[in-house]
């Protein structure tokens, strides 16, 4: 086994070690009842059938009482004198059947409790892996997302939405089969094998020697096709996340997909990656199918063998029915474990591309990082500095270049420019949702770096062009980020961005849910209550990314006098294209492929006649 996947279980498993240990407690006793089974078996043919015939036809035989002693004899004379066996002759003497009778209900006794005790201990062991199995995988659920919740817009702007589902939803679940199924069978299995194979070679240890070199042999196709159903997993694991990233993007974007008329060509897409799936899972499951039948035929061949050695040792008199018969349960006993060992073997190489996939997200680099001691900061109190500022998506191309500019306290600056010009990115760096590559952002003198992350991001509020809402109500959708704000609070933020009315005037008012990102509702209207959710926030900083640029007229005259009552008494960056909306600025910012190429106020950079002036005329 492959230290590095062990490792992985093991690291997980340990947190549970007492539920662990006790599993393999009950796995020992298990082990030890189901090869108790073999003897009765041996008892009922010897000690009670043949010893009840024998009695019949008048011979004398040992009269042992049923104990340990006679349990457990592997060679029990059933004869005092040496005479043979006779052909099987129908049992009438009264004290034969009263000998079968007596001896029947005993061993049914014993049978029967054997097998409570068995289902007792079947069920703690049972539960025991399958609850550490579930918390495993629970565990490892929080871990990922909490993780994910860590890491930077970077890995979200890199790695696809369902990508990410299906490592928390589908990965897992292979984990779980490995802990309750494949690890119950590690650990079970190879009890009960040790076992079968102890009274194998106590019963007949030439037989037994030859049936092992048969389990070795086994070895070499398991490895074999383990190896396939691996890479077939793997394949697949791919695919399955490729058909989460289709039907979350189709949900999302089906508006686009029947405005274009293009439903057909994403069915055929989405066919096209199901059947790849299919292929891939179908790939695993040939070579897991082969298991089995693979194990019987070379099992069937030790057994054959078996049956000719034993049957010879029957005629030499060196082996009773009985044992013949509790050697050949134990035979059996034997390949059975063997088969479910090579089961759970695969099951267990079938999650090792899973868990590559799982340490490939929790290995994630955190890049935004906070420093060991974070100096705390709960308000702004002079200017911001964005000092020779450079920065880069992809570490090559450049969106940001040498940027200069500060922002007093209490100002409305408006950085503008053409799409892509790397406006909006000044405003992600602000909020720290990436680190510049170059020069400095400061804050009150300090680098931001410098600040808890969750301090800065707390003064700092933040309403996009397309604001997202949660599948959920008005009311808790206003509250996000702070759930604990009284009702009064949430009626005066919606009436201060216009957003009472239109609430009041729907079934279930506030407690109406808006669906997946607020599509019951009107953009204007999202864009309202994202402005209230920024009013509850009462942040210091405000940014405004293009806040009003996907409305109509109508809807954006209301919502830009929901944005001046917001604004007012804070220091806001506005971030436009629609530049009728940034003429009162204090300063404005144009910014052109990455550099910022004037400054000025509106009426100084018209009078230049230069990009903004061309810009103003034109949009």
């Amino acid at each position: 086994m492959n230290n590095r996947y062990l490792k992985f279980y093991l690291n997980y498993i340990k947190k549970y070690k007492k539920r662990f240990i006790t599993a393999i407690i009950f796995m020992f006793l298990y082990a030890i009842l189901n090869a108790s089974i073999i003897f009765v078996v041996k008892m009922v043919i010897d000690d009670i059938f043949v010893k009840a015939q024998l009695i019949s036809e008048g011979k004398a035989i040992n009269k042992n009482p049923i104990n340990l002693k006679t349990f457990f004899n592997k060679g029990t004379k059933i004869i005092n004198d040496k005479a043979k066996m006779n052909e099987p002759v129908k049992i009438e003497s009264k004290e034969a059947i009263k000998y079968i009778v007596h001896s029947l209900i005993i061993i049914s006794i014993i049978f029967i409790l054997v097998y409570l005790i068995k289902g007792i201990f079947w069920y703690i062991r049972k539960y025991m892996m399958f609850y550490i199995g579930e918390r495993v995988v629970m565990d490892l659920r929080n871990k990922i997302y909490g993780h994910i919740q860590d890491l930077s817009i970077a890995f979200f702007d890199k790695v696809k939405t369902g990508e990410i589902m299906s490592r928390i939803t589908n990965d897992v679940i292979y984990i779980q089969r490995a802990i309750s199924g494949a690890g119950t069978q590690v650990i079970q299995e190879p009890l009960n094998l040790i076992f079968a194979l102890a009274i194998l070679f106590y019963l007949n240890w030439q037989i037994t020697s030859f049936s092992l070199i048969i389990i070795i042999i086994l070895i070499i196709p398991v490895s074999i096709l383990s190896k396939k159903m691996k890479k077939a997993t793997k394949v697949s694991q791919v695919k399955i996340a490729d058909l989460s990233s289709i039907m979350q993007e189709i949900i999302n974007g089906a508006r686009v997909v029947k405005a274009f008329n293009m439903e057909e060509h994403e069915k055929d897409k989405f066919k096209q990656i199901n059947r790849e799936y299919f292929n891939a899972m179908m790939k695993g499951n040939r070579a897991w199918a082969l298991l089995t039948p693979t194990n019987e035929f070379l099992s069937s061949l030790a057994i054959a063998a078996a049956i000719i050695i034993g049957g010879l040792l029957i005629i030499q008199g060196k082996m009773t029915t009985g044992s013949f018969f509790a050697y050949f349960f134990a035979l059996f006993s034997v390949y059975r474990p063997t088969r479910t060992l090579t089961e759970a073997y695969a099951t267990y190489k079938k999650s090792h591309p899973v868990v590559d996939r799982i340490n490939e997200v929790i290995n994630e680099h955190i890049s935004i990082k906070e420093i060991e001691n974070p100096v705390k900061i709960k308000d702004f109190k002079n200017k911001i500095i964005f000092k020779n500022l450079w920065f880069s998506y992809n570490h090559k191309d450049w969106v940001l270049q040498n940027i200069d500019l500060t922002v007093r306290k209490g100002q409305n600056i408006a950085i503008v420019g053409e799409s892509g010009g790397g406006k909006s990115t000044i405003g992600a760096l602000l909020l720290r949702f990436y680190d510049s590559d170059k020069g400095t952002i400061i804050i009150d003198g300090r680098d931001i770096k410098n600040y808890s992350v969750r301090d800065l991001r707390s003064i700092i509020g933040y309403v996009s062009q397309e604001p997202f809402l949660f599948n959920d109500t008005i009311y808790n959708n206003i509250a996000y980020g702070n759930m604990n704000v009284k009702k009064d609070a949430i009626i005066e933020a919606a009436k201060a961005s216009n957003s009472y009315d239109f609430i009041e005037q729907l079934p279930q008012g506030f407690d109406t849910i808006v669906g997946e990102r607020g599509y019951s509702l009107s953009g204007g209207q999202r864009q309202r209550i994202a402005i209230a959710r920024a009013l509850i926030k009462n942040p210091h900083i405000l940014i405004l990314d293009e806040a009003t640029s996907a409305l109509d007229s109508e809807s954006e005259k209301i919502v830009q006098d929901a944005l001046e009552i917001l604004m007012k008494g804070r220091t806001n960056i506005i971030i436009a294209h629609r530049l009728s909306t940034i003429k009162n600025s204090d300063i404005i910012f144009v910014l052109s492929k990455g550099n910022i190429i004037e400054t000025g106020t509106h009426n100084d950079l018209l009078a230049k006649k230069g990009k903004y002036f061309h810009l103003y005329n034109i949009i």
